[in-house]
């Protein structure tokens, strides 16, 4: 029901499988049902109660209550629901606890895989570039015969880390992740972009957004791209609207990842439109949320739309301020 895009037929499905549980004295199923009713709670927008119910779940798991294999899977649902809705503390938060139950469990090698599929994604947004492609390139090398879903997340990875290296081989791993399921964009319009196609780049990011469908967290990382790709190819209506479906989606989830990503983008379609004034504040509040999930490479982005802004202004001071500040936060990335 979930994948089906039926939130609420979920629900009702895990409340049976935890009432199950219960009558049963079966604490796999309790759990189960409780992290499914979780995860399905967030795709309907109720985010805090689902996200307690993922918690509450995983107090079993904590325990040491469930078997290891329902021990894995409720790992890998918990810790792919908060990358999804961009809780990027909680996420890191389980991916620690379960790279440390992963020691306890030293035969385990799938789950070990899948596991770092999470942390490259970490990583990545982190800044650390060469720990996530090689731990991504390891998840492909263990995952590419019986899970073809998470070497697919694991090659996205690794394209990403190649473009924004801009070395040669990112447009190959985001073929290889397509190949294995994984749309590859919104990184193949921003390939596009940092290529010097800005209107091939609008083109194949207005073609995912429509393709996605209506699900406004499948939507949000390619909102957020096609706000920088349509400001940079003179579409600031598309810019505008992609915006503020962003912050739509950051308000109903309210996650620190997705309000990071709406701040960003509010401030840099103000900056495009020639509110220097109303931009800064909001890439001020954006380059903090960004420091504070470690994000380096996005802070550092932010800063120079900040430096922008005060350019604009004709405060040639803060602008310099602003430059340094984003140099600082690059070399934070490559030595994270």
């Amino acid at each position: 029901n979930l994948v089906a895009g039926q939130p609420a037929a979920a629900v009702d499905a895990a409340r049976q499988i935890r009432e199950l549980g219960r009558r049963l004295n079966e604490p796999d199923l309790v759990a189960v049902g409780l992290n499914g009713e979780g995860r399905a709670l967030i795709k309907s927008g109720a985010v805090a109660d689902g996200l307690a119910l993922l918690d509450e779940a995983m107090v079993t798991v904590l325990e040491g209550r469930l078997d290891p294999f329902m021990t894995g899977v409720l790992y890998c649902h918990t810790i792919a629901a908060c990358h999804e809705i961009g809780d990027v503390l909680r996420m890191s938060r389980w991916t620690e606890l379960a790279e440390r139950w992963l020691t306890t469990v030293p035969a385990e090698v799938t789950f070990g895989a899948m596991c770092a599929v999470h942390r490259a994604q970490l990583q990545l947004l982190r800044g650390a570039w060469d720990q996530a492609e090689l731990g991504a390139l390891h998840v492909v090398a263990s995952l590419d015969v019986n899970r073809l879903d998470y070497a697919a997340q694991a090659w996205y990875v690794v394209a990403e880390v190649r473009r924004l290296r801009g070395e040669a081989g990112a447009a190959e791993a985001y073929d290889e992740a397509h190949a294995r399921g994984r749309d590859p964009q919104p990184g193949r319009a921003l390939l596009q972009l940092q290529t010097g196609d800005a209107v091939g780049a609008a083109t194949s990011v207005r073609s995912a957004v429509a393709a996605v469908g209506a699900d406004p967290l499948s939507r949000a990382p390619l909102c957020a791209a096609m706000v920088e790709i349509a400001i940079a190819a003179g579409r600031l209506d598309d810019a505008v609207a992609a915006a503020s479906e962003l912050e739509a989606t950051a308000a109903t989830y309210a996650t620190s990842g997705l309000e990071a990503m709406a701040a960003a983008a509010r401030g840099a379609v103000l900056l495009a439109e020639g509110q220097a004034k109303e931009a800064l504040p909001v890439l001020r509040e954006a380059c903090r949320r960004w420091h504070e999930l470690g994000a380096a490479y996005d802070a550092a982005g932010t800063c120079v739309r900040l430096a922008e802004a005060y350019r604009a202004l004709g405060d040639a001071v803060s602008a310099a301020a602003e430059v340094q500040r984003a140099l600082g936060f690059a070399n934070e990335k490559d030595h994270p």
